[in-house]
């Protein structure tokens, strides 16, 4: 399953810190700046960035459990 994250780029403190626990959780993502035109998908609204879409599903904010949640789906514990 593919996980992009729509980003508001360096300054977005959220966005980072999104990026960094997917990196930790060793999940790959394709970023997409916001602030140099990227739009969301059709059907995804949101008023707080990092908007991170997977699959049918997606969220917005910083969200730690939920980025837990989605590398559980991902990562077969063994």
């Amino acid at each position: 399953m593919q996980i992009d994250v729509y980003s508001n780029g360096p300054s977005c403190q959220g966005c980072r810190a999104t990026e960094r626990h997917l990196t930790k959780k060793g999940l790959d993502y394709v970023v997409h700046r916001l602030d140099q035109g990227a739009t969301l998908p059709e059907g995804v609204e949101a008023i707080q960035a990092p908007v991170v879409v997977y699959g049918e599903n997606y969220h917005s904010g910083y969200s730690p459990d939920r980025l837990d949640a989605l590398a559980g789906r991902l990562i077969p514990v063994a």
